[in-house]
């Protein structure tokens, strides 16, 4: 893909709209954005056929709106390095969700299966440690969740709770999985992000069992 249309792909929220709505109107959307743009010369033919795969049903788009959720994106960790066409193949793999203030996203020994970012509300996670409920973070808005869990593929070690009416992006464990395929070095970076999440929140989540520990001393 050329770099002013790779730009103008990844900023220009109108075109995303005119190439989901039908792979028939791929063609004549690229034309439109150059023209508008005042961009001249040829596009090459891996032009278009990036835009009718994205036009496809592969990668449908999420009814979310790029221009508020890429700059949530770009503040998480998780996404450290990531460049705008990587952040905007995270951005298409999004789903979402909504809790009301007092229901569980998932149970203590639940198996994973999204990574979950906060758009609005807050999270609180508990792990219930011989009868004994310890606190181990509270999330707000842009921080994420679930990840270690579906790194490790094992099931979820706390309860995550609403602590108020709450909206999240998830990122399905089988569309991070699938990444590995179409694209491995976005998966990788991707990997190494969340294993660096993981031994940060593991520093953590020993400073908290170490403090409850010497309280019940």
């Amino acid at each position: 893909m050329s770099c002013c249309l790779k730009e103008l792909c990844c900023r220009d929220v109108t075109f995303f709209r005119l190439i989901a709505s039908g792979a028939d109107k791929e063609i004549s959307a690229v034309h439109v954005l150059l023209r508008e743009n005042e961009i001249s010369g040829s596009v090459p033919r891996r032009s278009f056929s990036m835009v009718a795969d994205m036009a496809t049903e592969k990668y449908r788009p999420p009814l979310l709106e790029v221009e508020k959720v890429l700059p949530i994106l770009n503040r998480i960790s998780l996404f450290g390095a990531l460049d705008d066409t990587q952040l905007y193949t995270v951005f298409r793999m999004l789903e979402t969700e909504q809790y009301r203030k007092g229901e569980f996203v998932f149970r203590q020994g639940d198996a994973p299966d999204h990574i979950r970012i906060i758009e609005k509300g807050r999270i609180r996670l508990v792990e219930n440690v011989d009868g004994t409920p310890m606190e181990l973070f509270e999330f707000g808005p842009g921080d994420c969740f679930g990840e270690t869990s579906v790194l490790a593929i094992h099931p979820h070690t706390a309860d995550a709770l609403a602590l108020e009416d709450t909206d999240l992006l998830v990122v399905p464990r089988e569309k991070l999985f699938a990444l590995y395929e179409r694209d491995p070095k976005l998966f990788g970076m991707l990997m190494m992000n969340i294993a660096r999440e993981a031994s940060r929140r593991l520093n953590r989540t020993e400073e908290v069992m170490l403090h409850y520990a010497l309280g019940r001393k």
